[in-house]
């Protein structure tokens, strides 16, 4: 479960930190009001493409941090996680950021 979404210097996002409840989390509001970036921000988490062109105005990089909550009695999944380089706290934290810069190099 997603707990909280960190997204600095996207588009016109300078700061943004979004905290989660547990069950359902709905993102509405006008049209233009920022929804399809912080699905974007989700998207870059998950490792999807990084276009420079999501990058803020006069910054020279954009962050995403995920902070995520694995259930530790989940085993398969713990598998998963491992078997892709990614370790889980001893609470079953797992962090997870990606810097995208204006040159076009993305860390994760």
């Amino acid at each position: 479960m997603l707990w909280e979404l960190h997204v600095s210097n996207l588009a016109v996002i300078s700061d943004l930190r979004l905290e989660f409840k547990q069950g359902l989390t709905v993102l509405s509001g006008d049209e233009g009001a920022g929804k399809s970036l912080l699905v974007d921000a989700l998207c870059l988490l998950t490792g999807g493409k990084s276009p420079t062109t999501l990058i803020r105005s006069g910054a020279s990089a954009t962050l995403v941090e995920g902070i995520f909550h694995v259930d530790t009695n989940d085993n398969d999944l713990a598998t998963l996680l491992e078997d892709s380089g990614l370790q889980l706290e001893s609470d079953g934290t797992l962090i997870v950021s990606r810097e995208v810069q204006k040159q076009g190099r993305s860390i994760a």
